[in-house]
């Protein structure tokens, strides 16, 4: 029981790290590629890439959600980190439902005019920065309560 206390706390630490890269990869070095590229070719980019991406990165939120959760009903004193924590990354998830799908759908799909491509390019590598920023604040206050229990 005691090995299982530690263990998840790290986990979802080490996900979230590994969900965090996923996203920084997708802003940092995909972001400015995306925007040099004409309309078309973004389109097509999504349109044979998305499903790729998606497979990576689909799991890995909602599976730091899950951990951290867990470990919120667990007993310790650092309950209050680990709420803010599930919070930080419900805040994260929730731009999939209300966002992210339907967005990918218009470009995998290529409903959307050309001329507003790149419009819609910039918002969802701002929704993509947003939610980096929700991840981080969930890793910074799962780290904070790991280190306080120690």
């Amino acid at each position: 029981m005691k090995v299982t206390n530690q263990i998840l706390p790290l986990l979802t630490i080490a996900i979230n790290g590994v969900f965090i890269g996923g996203q920084l990869l997708i802003s940092v070095l995909l972001g400015p590629f995306w925007k040099k590229m004409e309309p078309q070719a973004v389109l097509d980019w999504f349109t044979q890439n998305v499903d790729n991406m998606g497979l990576l990165m689909a799991p890995l939120g909602p599976l730091v959600l899950i951990l951290s959760v867990i470990v919120f009903f667990k007993k310790g004193p650092s309950k209050l980190l680990w709420g803010l924590t599930v919070i930080f990354m419900l805040g994260n998830i929730l731009y999939l439902p209300f966002y992210f799908i339907d967005a990918n759908t218009m470009l995998v799909d290529q409903v959307i005019q050309l001329d507003m491509v790149k419009t819609e390019l910039l918002r969802w590598l701002n929704f993509n920065w947003q939610r980096t920023f929700f991840a981080l604040a969930a890793l910074t206050t799962s780290i904070w309560a790991v280190s306080k229990t120690r």
